[in-house]
């Protein structure tokens, strides 16, 4: 089955590489597009994988980045003019296909084959939503914004609940099923252009008919979908976790969906610190790159050294994740990399408006880039309770001698409280 990825954002044309793609920066936006492209390659060997954008980012992933795509398929901008859809272009991708496919979003990264049972499905979706919360509101707004549903689309509504896919993973061999479901959007959007035009909050309409249609007509149509998570994800509680705090405390990771947590910075170190661990060819050339394009890259004012310790210090924690036991029998201290920077209350408040942008802190703040760079934990991710527990650990301390004196009760988050810390390369194994 043919694997696909689209990418496309109208601004590449004027501003080149500096996009973020809702990142905290232009450099990690790139590496996850990267990392997704590079595990899909690496654990579908025998499937294809395609990429579809304008001629802009094609350049950029196969000239310049040499991402190893089977295929670019470069389509017409010109139909994209003055969208306001995020989602439209991987629905012409979708429109485009006439043989069984799965698209992934470029903010996924799939470290496992997809199951062979999914070569035969008709239908396939990333797992199934029910949902009271962000989708009650959106509805809120279509109603507010005299947008209307399709009658199929009615399905959809289930008293103070709506049932929708999340689509980061859809596709099928049911490419008819595609084709109808086109013509479904098509539909919508000429029935609503005029309201959608005038509303403020466009961003809102592109799960309804995006994700909510495909719901609407697999359930007319009686379609059966093959979904990647098989529970029903009610009000965006993943099965398996908030994605920050998976990052952190699971290895190895088999799937995960960055969403809406791409300003989180463990994110961005997670994206960042994959790529240069699994990928260090792909990724120094993504770096050069965006250097020699302007682009402010913030790895490289981290000496090689420090860079290397943090590698070490991802790998002891892999272990600790693959085995518990293992952290027992270490000894941690404060990275003498560290910075606990105090800032004032005004540059609390520039931190926390610029989400802890690690590309330009130190602009923000006036502090060197390096301090910063290293500092940016202590003030955005740790309580002053929290930094006072690291404090015990200026010198060298044994975790199985501290959780002796912890309450049984508590010895789980402190266990992870100590995981967070070596992540944030803040304690290191020695």
């Amino acid at each position: 089955m043919n694997i696909l990825q689209t990418y496309y954002d109208d601004r590449i044309h004027e501003h080149g590489l500096d996009i973020s793609g809702r990142y905290l920066n232009s450099v990690i936006n790139w590496l996850s597009i990267a990392y997704s492209c590079l595990t899909l390659k690496k654990n579908n060997q025998k499937s294809p994988l395609f990429f579809y954008g304008d001629s802009d980012i094609v350049h950029i992933l196969q000239d310049l980045f040499k991402l190893p795509y089977d295929e670019y398929n470069s389509f017409n901008s010109h139909i994209l003019e003055g969208n306001k859809y995020y989602c439209l272009p991987k629905i012409i991708t979708y429109s485009l296909q006439n043989a069984p496919f799965i698209h992934i979003d470029t903010d996924i990264f799939v470290n496992n084959p997809f199951p062979q049972y999914w070569d035969k499905s008709d239908l396939i979706a990333q797992h199934q939503e029910h949902d009271s919360t962000f989708y009650k509101l959106v509805y809120d707004y279509l109603k507010e914004s005299k947008v209307k549903l399709l009658d199929i689309q009615k399905v959809c509504i289930d008293g103070s609940y709506i049932n929708s896919y999340n689509l980061g993973i859809v596709g099928g061999c049911d490419i008819n099923f595609f084709k109808e479901y086109i013509q479904c959007i098509k539909k919508f959007m000429t029935i609503n252009h005029r309201n959608m035009y005038s509303a403020e909050q466009k961003c809102l309409f592109n799960v309804v008919f995006e994700q909510w249609m495909f719901y609407a007509l697999a359930k007319n149509r009686n379609k059966p979908v093959s979904t990647f998570y098989h529970e029903i994800v009610k009000d965006f509680v993943m099965p398996n976790g908030f994605v920050p705090e998976r990052i952190v405390n699971q290895y190895p990771i088999d799937f995960i969906h960055i969403m809406e947590h791409k300003k989180h910075v463990r994110c961005n170190s997670f994206v960042a610190r994959n790529m240069l661990l699994e990928f260090p060819d792909t990724y120094e050339r993504i770096l050069k790159e965006c250097y020699k394009n302007g682009i402010d890259v913030p790895q490289l004012s981290v000496p090689k050294k420090v860079t290397q310790d943090q590698l070490k210090q991802q790998i002891f924690l892999n272990q600790i994740n693959q085995d518990p036991s293992f952290l027992l029998n270490l000894k941690l201290q404060l990275s003498p990399y560290i910075q606990f920077l105090e800032l004032s209350n005004k540059q609390k408040e520039v931190l926390k408006k610029k989400n802890a942008d690690g590309s330009k802190i130190g602009q923000y703040l006036n502090i060197k880039a390096f301090d910063a760079y290293m500092g940016i934990y202590h003030n955005y991710l740790y309580s002053k309770n929290l930094s006072s527990i690291l404090w015990n650990f200026k010198s060298p301390r044994n975790i199985d001698d501290i959780l002796r004196s912890i309450p049984e009760n508590s010895k789980k988050a402190f266990i992870f409280f100590i995981k967070q810390a070596i992540f944030d390369n803040i304690l290191i194994c020695i």
